[in-house]
């Protein structure tokens, strides 16, 4: 996922979203916060989530850890925008 964020980047689109699917996929936040690190200006987020297949607690903990990569990532470039919310 990192790779392909990285290549719409280079094309110029100004948005990536990836979806959820506990049984078919990894946890979407650890694919944004690599993509975070790899890109420097596309949105990052995902389009569907789904609760009830994840624990409440590792959602948190992921959602934390994709703002405080754009966050890092920001104060050192100034280029991403982060919401605070």
């Amino acid at each position: 996922m990192r790779d392909l964020a990285v290549l719409a980047e280079e094309l110029g689109y100004s948005r990536v979203w990836i979806y959820d699917s506990a049984p078919l996929r990894e946890a979407p936040f650890a694919h944004l916060a690599l993509a975070a690190r790899r890109t420097t200006r596309i949105g990052l987020s995902t389009a569907v989530l789904i609760p009830g297949q994840r624990s409440v607690m590792t959602m948190a903990s992921g959602i934390a850890t994709v703002a405080r990569e754009l966050r890092a990532f920001a104060t050192t470039h100034r280029q991403r925008p982060v919401a605070d919310h």
